[in-house]
């Protein structure tokens, strides 16, 4: 229970690995171009986190995590799932692969909790009666988990490849219909004055 309640405070403060805003750069930049970032920052040796990057990920990871980069749906799954899924999840080829990928992540944490839960809510201790409820929240918080990470699209990164708004005609052509209608809808009113008096 005491590693538990350790770890799980650590592993809420980690922040996790997002080769965009360490570089801070935005998402549709060139793949050309975040590999010579990557390289320029790392051999200047600014930046923490791309260090921590390069040293707990061999270069073929970053590899295959730029080769996937190049594509705007894999970017898509990058916003949705993840840098991790990206570029450490290698069989990889669809968003429902990456979804059990970063799945089974989220489920061994929900494992472990409900083993501390039980432990917790045994009949040794007396709160036996609690545990249907307890393991009850737990189950909706896991299902509410999956809902969002199944269901949340990249619509902000989609806003960026669509293509502008046509803008609105000259107003004269939206007043030109409301002229008309008026003038059909003035004989209307006039009838309706003389009726009700």
């Amino acid at each position: 229970i005491v590693l538990h309640s350790l770890y799980s405070p650590y592993a809420l403060t980690q922040r996790p690995l997002n080769l965009f805003s360490g570089l801070r750069i935005p998402l549709a930049r060139l793949v050309e171009r975040i590999r010579a970032l990557l390289l320029s920052e790392v051999a200047v040796g600014e930046m923490v986190d791309l260090q921590y990057l390069f040293q707990c990920h061999p270069i073929s990871t970053l590899e295959l995590l730029l080769n996937r980069l190049k594509t705007d749906e894999s970017r898509g799954w990058f916003v949705r799932f993840g840098q991790r899924a990206l570029q450490t999840c290698a069989p990889c080829t669809s968003a429902g692969n990456y979804a059990l990928f970063v799945f089974a992540g989220a489920i061994l944490a929900y494992v472990r909790t409900a083993a501390v839960l039980l432990l917790l809510t045994s009949s040794a201790n007396g709160r036996d009666r609690w545990r249907g409820y307890v393991l009850g929240v737990l189950v909706c918080a896991a299902l509410a988990e999956g809902y969002v990470v199944s269901s949340v699209s990249a619509v902000p990164l989609l806003t960026q490849f669509l293509p502008p708004s046509e803008q609105p005609g000259p107003p004269s052509i939206s007043l030109a219909e409301a002229l008309a209608y008026f003038e059909c809808s003035l004989p209307r009113a006039h009838l309706l004055k003389c009726t009700r008096g």
